[in-house]
């Protein structure tokens, strides 16, 4: 084998020696790449890591979806998809689709952000495999739609005393409509307190006392600052800003007539107070209850600070007693002691 190889190598030499120098070049140049090309073609081990046909290939892709928490699902844009380890970050596309390409097989986790939406994270078990696809759906966060922090001052005969209390109120956007509890809070005051929803007006109410408040007077809540935690079914917690104590109504209104358990003959009759005198904008309100305290027969809303009497058409045949609240823009209250009388 090796005399054959020698006796081609002479009779190639030979052939070359008879034939011009710029031939001679073209002739090598061609084995060369003919060489090349062969070995080429070899099945050759496949060293490099970036070939996607390389046993040693350790790259990999993540794509899917993202789309809201709540029916109907609806495609979220620009929604920051990060991937770590790797430090890779894309964005969503106007369908929720995204993709994370060329990245290593190594376990992690993608971290799903957007304003108004709670953060998410997804981790990610490759298993094996060089490709996985996620469907995520992000919550919205709850929005504060509407607010009322005031207290009420009610005055009592028997005993002699004020019952205080400071009402807090509160309506919640809620797009996913799964909020499990909402507590209101003041760390200063070491609150947090579960608040009652009221199926008919859609609002959170929690009614605090002076004791709860750790304090001795209701006047010690003016300034006093009440955040929200709301909690969803998934167990997700929410922190809302909320609003703060403007005023306390301490006096109250006086010389309402009649009074002392006079008798009413006729109809109609006007009910009269003393005009209160107040630094504040502030309107009344009127309201007329059975003596037992059971029943309110008549209410009369939004009386004019500028008035001091109240008219009324006609009432049945019995025993009385009436009050009469200021109430300041706030909603703060001061209900007056109860005057009773009687009609015949």
């Amino acid at each position: 084998m090796i005399r054959k190889i020698f006796l081609l190598s002479r009779t190639f030499s030979s052939f070359l020696k008879h034939l011009p120098e710029e031939k001679i070049k073209s002739i090598i140049a061609f084995v060369l790449v003919s060489g090349m090309l062969f070995l080429n073609s070899c099945d050759a081990p496949r060293e490099n890591p970036l070939d996607p046909n390389s046993p040693d290939n350790q790259l990999g892709t993540i794509d899917g979806n993202v789309q809201t928490f709540s029916l109907p699902y609806t495609p979220i844009k620009n929604v920051e998809v990060f991937w770590n380890p790797g430090d890779r970050l894309v964005y969503s596309d106007t369908s929720g689709n995204f993709t994370i390409p060329n990245i290593k097989t190594e376990n992690g986790s993608l971290i799903f952000r957007k304003a108004g939406f709670h953060t998410d994270t997804v981790q990610i078990d490759w298993a094996g495999t060089r490709k996985v696809n996620k469907q995520v759906n992000l919550n919205q966060i709850p929005l504060l739609d509407s607010l009322f922090i005031y207290t009420e001052v009610i005055n009592t005969i028997s005993p002699i005393s004020k019952m205080n209390s400071l009402v807090i109120q509160t309506k919640i956007i809620d797009v996913d409509n799964d909020i499990d509890t909402v507590f209101v809070l003041n760390d200063q005051q070491e609150l947090a307190k579960a608040m009652d929803f009221n199926v008919a007006s859609k609002y959170f109410q929690a009614v605090l006392t002076p004791e709860e408040l750790n304090i001795s007077d209701i006047e010690q809540s003016v300034g006093l600052e009440f955040d929200f935690r709301i909690r969803d079914v998934l167990g997700d917690i929410y922190f809302l800003q909320g609003g703060k104590v403007t005023r306390i109504i301490k006096d109250q209104v006086t010389g309402l007539q009649p009074a002392n358990d006079q008798v009413v003959t006729s109809m109609p009759f006007n009910l009269t107070w003393n005009s209160f005198i107040a630094g504040y904008p502030f309107h009344y309100m009127v309201e007329i209850y059975t003596d037992d305290g059971s029943l309110l027969v008549k209410r009369g809303r939004d009386i004019s600070a500028q008035t001091t009497t109240f008219a009324v058409d006609s009432i049945d045949s019995g025993s009385y007693y009436w009050v009469i609240w200021v109430i300041d823009d706030f909603n703060n209250k001061d209900r007056s002691l109860p005057a009773s009388f009687s009609v015949q």
